[in-house]
């Protein structure tokens, strides 16, 4: 750790050059070699990650059941969280865009799994074209594909019963099932202790990561995001951490993995993109399609 550079901008000309050329595998690298190095990322290193690592974003579809999610393709990154935890927040700052999902101060707006295609073969926005308009003579196809999911907020009282049961089923089929999911972010607001809501998420995600053994599926991966850590009452302290870790711990591994995050300052984009990275280089024909 003593001979790593410890100039960011050192980091930030490799990370310049892994975007012109479109290595991701060297962008993340990097990034790893940062925090052992204990050098934090500036405006421009977040700018070449989110410029290079998510180059374009485009909604897909909004999966309702099973039945209505797109076919198995590429890899795929969940944000899931109780209501009104601030994942669409969160993925805007992480994808750099101001609306790639929709945010709304009225709790429960996201009612289905909304897919967004990072890196998809259509960039948005090249000659005036909307995001969702095709270019049929692009050969522009960067390296990097996956999906982003965004997942319904659970847990929110003015939704119906039978929709939030209906989300429940809906996401623990998905969690055990689905073969493309590399890794799961499980948001939690800082500023509160895990709701019990947030402990459902905690039991549904060791019973998928415990199924997906038994059936031979691809493991996933597991992270939490404490979010709105810009907030006065926020606790992101090391005590409150190590409280976190307590009471997962008879849940998931208290290996697991905690961010500090905050969409309004940005804070801990970098981190949570080095986790993003097992979706985004993971290779696409290593996908099992069955």
């Amino acid at each position: 750790q003593e001979d790593l550079p410890q100039d960011v901008r050192i980091y930030n000309s490799v990370l310049k050059q892994a975007r012109a050329i479109g290595a991701l595998d060297i962008l993340f690298a990097t990034l790893d070699i940062m925090a052992v190095a204990g050098v934090n990322g500036d405006d421009a290193t977040f700018d070449a990650i989110s410029t290079a690592a998510a180059r374009s974003v485009r909604f897909v579809t909004g999966a309702v059941s099973a039945a209505t999610l797109p076919p198995i393709s590429m890899p795929e990154a969940v944000f899931i969280g109780r209501s009104n935890v601030g994942k669409s927040s969160l993925i805007n700052m992480l994808t750099n865009r101001r609306s790639a999902a929709f945010t709304s101060k009225r709790p429960g707006k996201t009612q289905q799994f909304n897919f967004f295609e990072i890196n998809g073969d259509t960039p948005e926005n090249i000659k005036g074209l909307p995001s969702s308009e095709p270019l049929r003579s692009s050969k522009w196809r960067p390296r990097g594909r996956f999906y982003l999911v965004d997942v319904p907020g659970l847990g929110y009282a003015q939704v119906p019963e039978k929709a939030r049961t209906d989300w429940r089923t809906f996401l623990e089929k998905y969690l055990s099932t689905r073969s493309t999911l590399s890794i799961v972010f499980h948001l939690i607001d800082s500023r509160h202790p895990p709701t019990p809501v947030d402990h459902e998420i905690f039991d549904l995600v060791s019973l998928a990561m415990t199924q997906r053994l038994e059936q031979n599926i691809n493991p996933i991966s597991f992270v939490i995001v404490l979010t709105k850590a810009d907030k006065r009452e926020a606790r992101t302290d090391a005590e409150a951490i190590s409280d976190l870790h307590l009471s997962i711990s008879k849940h998931i591994p208290e290996t697991t993995p905690i961010i500090v995050t905050s969409s309004e300052t940005r804070f801990g984009r970098d981190a949570i993109w080095r986790y993003l990275s097992k979706a985004a280089v993971l290779s696409s024909s290593s996908i099992s399609t069955t």
